[in-house]
């Protein structure tokens, strides 16, 4: 995604440049700011269209359903580096309970609820390099109505701001194919590399008493590192120029719960992306996966029977295009779980939206 940032703005800045240079008589710059209004309004109408969904990937331990990492997850060109400056992110998350997993694989357990959640967050990518890399820091943050029940029991719900999460270092640089991207230097072809230091925040409405809680009250811990690389299109040049292989490993490494003496044990966490590049579309499949490597403990004594694992897969798409000089990357992505332990059977959808400020 780097080298499409860097096109669209180069293409912004040459438009800026014309401008000032080849100053058009009155005729000329009414045509001029008639065809800006057309465009605007034609990229405004693409974003209307393309409705943007995705999951908010969940797991519980015995006293909260907690998410894991950042909302609404990560997929394509994870490790791609951007060029510097300030980017925002919206994110909207609406999930769907349809049952809950006891056993491996196996929808024992009747229940319904949803989670909604409104999210934000502001990355920084600095100026200046680190070994040939780029470096930037990340802080999202957000609100979440959620609700559950299980069988025949109460209803139980919880709202209020969620934990935030932050990827407080991230180093990332991208290793190009220099003879694929002298052909097209949109397509970031090559192998990327992303290596980062995440913190999740217990800042989230929380209380001890509720069954599920929108906030952990407890901090995670979560180095990760991301791979993505881009070749040539797998399906032929019809369905698109490039194909993209994207995943991040994060390690989650969660602090004891003071308020009830309850530490739930480390997570394994892995979000996953294959999609086709398409000029500035591009589309495939995305997932998401988590297993808990170990045992909880509850006064210092195990808690059996409670490890948590989850599968979600479903389709993703995403476009790239420019609204009055500012670039805009839309993406769209819909999950599904085919499996887990001891967490929701879920649906879920989102609409994230990012620029460079």
């Amino acid at each position: 995604m780097s080298d499409v940032w860097e096109v669209m703005e180069q293409h912004i800045n040459e438009k800026k440049r014309s401008a000032a240079t080849d100053r058009p008589d009155s005729g000329r710059m009414s045509a001029y700011r008639t065809q800006r209004k057309k465009d605007a309004g034609t990229f405004f109408l693409s974003v209307a269209i393309l409705l943007c969904f995705c999951w908010s990937p969940l797991t519980q331990a015995s006293e909260a359903t907690i998410p894991v990492g950042p909302i609404g997850g990560t997929d394509i060109g994870q490790a791609i580096p951007l060029p510097s400056g300030i980017y925002l992110t919206g994110v909207g998350v609406n999930t769907r309970f349809d049952g809950w997993y006891a056993a491996d694989w196996d929808k024992t357990i009747d229940a319904s609820g949803h989670s909604y959640i409104a999210a934000g967050q502001l990355m920084y990518v600095f100026e200046n390099k680190l070994w040939g890399g780029t470096v930037s820091s990340s802080i999202q943050g957000g609100y979440s109505d959620l609700c559950l029940k299980l069988n025949h029991g109460k209803k139980n719900c919880s709202s209020g701001m969620v934990d935030s999460y932050s990827d407080v270092f991230s180093w990332a640089k991208l290793f190009p194919n220099h003879a694929r991207m002298a052909g097209n230097p949109t397509i970031p072809y090559g192998l990327a590399v992303r290596f980062s230091m995440g913190l999740q925040l217990p800042i989230g409405e929380y209380d001890r008493h509720k069954t599920v809680n929108v906030g952990a009250n407890f901090w995670d811990i979560v180095p990760s590192v991301a791979l993505t690389y881009t070749g040539p299109s797998l399906l032929g040049r019809y369905f698109g120029e490039a194909t993209e292989y994207s995943g991040r490993l994060f390690y989650h490494h969660y602090t004891k719960n003071d308020d009830t003496d309850y530490d739930t044990a480390d997570v394994v966490s892995l979000d996953f992306a294959l999609t086709q590049r398409m000029q500035d579309w591009q589309y495939g499949i995305a997932g998401y996966w988590f297993s808990q490597i170990d045992d909880d403990t509850l006064h210092g004594d195990k808690v059996s029977d409670k490890r948590s694992r989850l599968l979600i897969v479903g389709p993703i798409v995403q476009k790239t295009f420019v609204v009055n000089d500012r670039p805009w990357i839309v993406a769209i992505k819909a999950g599904t779980s085919l499996g887990g332990t001891n967490t929701g059977d879920v649906s879920s959808a989102i609409i994230r939206v990012t620029t460079k400020l």
